[in-house]
């Protein structure tokens, strides 16, 4: 029909246009310093994710001619950041970016408008962002576990996005939220957005950051270490001071080998506690050890908040001692969850998540535990 013909020139033609501008985008990238390549990157990473649902309607009513232009088009995005990766003349990042100030000012008060910052007008859609002048040491996905709390991620992000532009990082934002009303688990979502985080794109270090804690010192860097680094020693709530050396709560960055050698984290701890010292746990008996930075420089303020829902002391106590026969069968390799969307927003990857209901019986997990 002439209408399907018509429609199929026009992707066609628009395909070749981008296959050969190739040479135009890489030129003006290498000698005008513009970053043409991270704007390619990111439409290729919003096609990924907003167009997969449409892609299998399409693919269930499109002949394999009009899906040619689709994926000349996706490669073209490809071979451009290929070339761009071996040809762009730019150093390493510094370890010790010049641009850091050490301590911050932070104000949470409702006299700071939060939701904006100049500091966002060039992070790209999904929360992505790299330095142009030279090449980002690591690449850092910051995985925030997050419900009800949007005000707490406002200000986290308007104080946390200028710090990491200044450590020159290259960092995506994935908040990760549990679908409906029941007890939160925070390990169980933290296990599934790893592994969602791992099929959108390839990271070399995770920061596992809680949505309530506002970093003082930007000195403090948001990179991995070979070991488990944990970047909160010295909280305002604990005057400041490391409260026990197993403690790996509030914001933790590891390797995603690392995180995979330890299997992430428990499943079992429905409600508030404990599920961080299992972390630890975890980390000891695979005796990876844990780096902290100075407690001059890995300060951090917790914005106030309502208690949430703890878990029984009972299971909570039962757990812990039964790590080291456990945590290799239960954490990562075990975790049961249904991806109900991931969207891109301005600031960060949303990624929801439903987990399903907590046991009725809390015996079941005591029973369950006996048995392994």
């Amino acid at each position: 029909m002439p209408g399907e013909w018509i429609r199929s020139f026009r992707r066609h033609f628009y395909a070749g246009i981008i296959v050969l501008s190739i040479p135009l985008l890489v030129s003006l990238s290498l000698t005008s310093g513009y970053d043409v390549l991270r704007l390619l990157t990111a439409f290729k990473s919003n096609y990924y994710i907003s167009n997969t649902t449409s892609n299998v309607v399409a693919n269930r009513n499109e002949n394999s001619r009009s899906m040619v232009s689709r994926v000349v088009t996706n490669t073209a995005v490809e071979h451009v950041a290929d070339i761009g990766n071996i040809s762009a003349k730019r150093k390493v990042c510094s370890a010790s970016p010049e641009r850091l100030v050490g301590r911050l000012n932070i104000d949470l008060s409702d006299n700071t408008n939060f939701t904006f910052h100049k500091e966002y007008l060039d992070i790209i859609s999904g929360g992505t962002w790299k330095p142009r002048d030279c090449f980002a040491r690591q690449r850092v996905a910051i995985i925030i576990p997050f419900r009800d709390r949007r005000k707490h991620l406002e200000q986290l992000q308007y104080y946390l996005i200028p710090m990491l532009k200044r450590q020159q990082l290259n960092f995506r934002f994935f908040v990760v939220e549990q679908n409906g009303n029941n007890t939160f688990n925070k390990g169980l979502i933290m296990n599934a957005a790893f592994a969602e985080v791992r099929k959108i794109e390839d990271f070399d270090c995770f920061v596992f950051h809680d949505v309530d804690m506002i970093p003082e010192d930007d000195r403090n860097i948001y990179t991995c270490t070979d070991a488990p680094k944990h970047m909160s020693p010295a909280l305002d709530k604990f005057g400041y001071r490391l409260p026990y050396m197993q403690l790996v709560g509030g914001v933790l960055s590891m390797k995603p080998d690392v995180f995979i050698a330890v299997n992430g984290y428990s499943n079992l701890y429905w409600g508030w506690g404990a599920e961080d010292d299992d972390m630890a746990a975890r980390i000891k008996f695979k005796n990876l050890g844990i780096v902290r930075p100075p407690l001059t420089t890995g300060r951090y303020r917790m914005i106030k908040h309502s208690k949430r829902e703890m878990n029984p002391a009972k299971i909570r106590m039962f757990l812990l001692k039964t790590v080291k026969n456990r945590f290799m069968k239960d954490g990562l390799n075990s975790v049961q969850y249904k991806t109900v969307f991931v969207k891109l927003t301005p600031l960060f990857t949303h990624i929801m998540v439903d987990v399903g209901e907590p046991p009725k019986d809390t015996n079941k997990i005591t029973s369950m535990m006996t048995q392994t």
